[in-house]
This record gives structure tokens, C-alpha cells and sequence, in this order.
């Protein structure tokens, strides 16, 4: 009986002493932020107009696929970063109708992605200043695991949005 005791108490002196080596963690990394993950250039897959209000009355209704519709395949935007990246201007491109502003400064409501419900929300600016927000592109699918940067611009009248339109796009080569 001695014996084993005397067996558990060098067992907990070596584990006790034995893990107080430190291990080496390598060197500390930025996370990625989501500007990084939509910074560059962007180019159309498809458009889908969606009846939002027609949803919320529980009104039959249909998505609209409206891609191939007044040039909306041509549609391009470019998100500009600095050298850190941080968000400088944007631009679109193409001949597509212009649903938003088509050329601005733009930021995000958030650096990085929510774990709840809230969606990261690009920020779409007249002025460099940032101070006249002009437009919102709500993110459904931040590229990563898909490489796909999907955004839904809606409409709205007093806080209730009436149509949506759903942006699914590639990273350009």
C-alpha cells in the first residue's frame, strides 16, 4: 500500500512539473477580416428581383430572374482598399440599369462576420467623409468556403421593404 502511494505522489510531481512546459504558439496573425474576404473586383452571375411585399401580404408571387434582363450579366463593381486594408472607394461597371450609386466610398457595419442572425452590411457613401449614406448591400455569403459575394439591395417606404434585389457574384479573373 505504501508503495503505491508512494507511486502517486512521484506520478503527480511529474505531471504537475510536466506541464508547466511552455509551448511555443508561433507568431501572432491578424485575423481576416471581410474586407479582405470582398475587396477586388466582382462580376455578375445573377439577379433575381424578389416581391417582398407580396411576401409579407401572403400574395402569390414569384422570384424574377432578371439577369439576362437589360444587361445586367455586363454589371462589374470594385471594392478599393488602402494598403491596410481598409475600404477606400467603389465603382460598378457594365450597362446594367443603375439600381444603386455607381460610383462612391464605401465601409462595412462590421470588420468582421456576426455569429447570430445580424448580417454584415456594406455601407454605400456619396461623400469621403462618409457622412451621406446613400445605400445599403445587405451580405448573405461572404466568400470563403464559396467563393460567390451574394448582397441584397432592398427597397423600402417608412422602414418596410417592398422589393429586394438578390446579387450573386464572382470574384473577376
Amino acid at each position: 500500500m505504501r508503495k503505491t502511494c508512494n507511486y502517486l505522489i512521484l506520478l503527480a510531481f511529474i505531471l504537475l512539473f510536466g506541464s508547466c512546459e511552455k509551448a511555443d504558439e508561433g507568431p501572432f496573425v491578424e485575423p481576416i477580416t471581410v474586407y479582405e474576404k470582398i475587396k477586388g473586383s466582382w462580376v455578375m452571375q445573377s439577379v433575381t428581383m424578389e416581391d417582398r411585399y407580396a411576401m409579407a401580404t401572403n400574395a402569390s408571387t414569384e422570384d424574377q430572374n432578371i439577369t439576362s434582363l437589360f444587361n445586367f450579366e455586363s454589371f462589374t463593381i470594385q471594392f478599393n482598399v488602402d494598403a491596410n486594408d481598409n475600404p477606400t472607394t467603389f465603382e460598378t461597371g457594365g450597362n446594367a440599369p443603375e439600381l444603386f450609386l455607381q460610383e462612391g466610398y464605401w465601409d462595412l457595419n462590421s470588420a468582421f462576420p456576426f455569429t447570430g442572425s445580424s448580417s454584415v452590411i456594406i455601407q454605400l457613401f456619396s461623400d469621403a467623409a462618409k457622412g451621406n449614406k446613400v445605400d445599403e448591400l445587405v451580405i448573405s455569403n461572404i466568400p470563403g468556403a464559396s467563393p460567390l459575394l451574394q448582397y441584397r439591395l432592398n427597397r423600402s417606404y417608412n422602414d418596410a421593404v417592398y422589393l429586394s434585389y438578390f446579387y450573386v457574384l464572382k470574384r473577376a479573373n
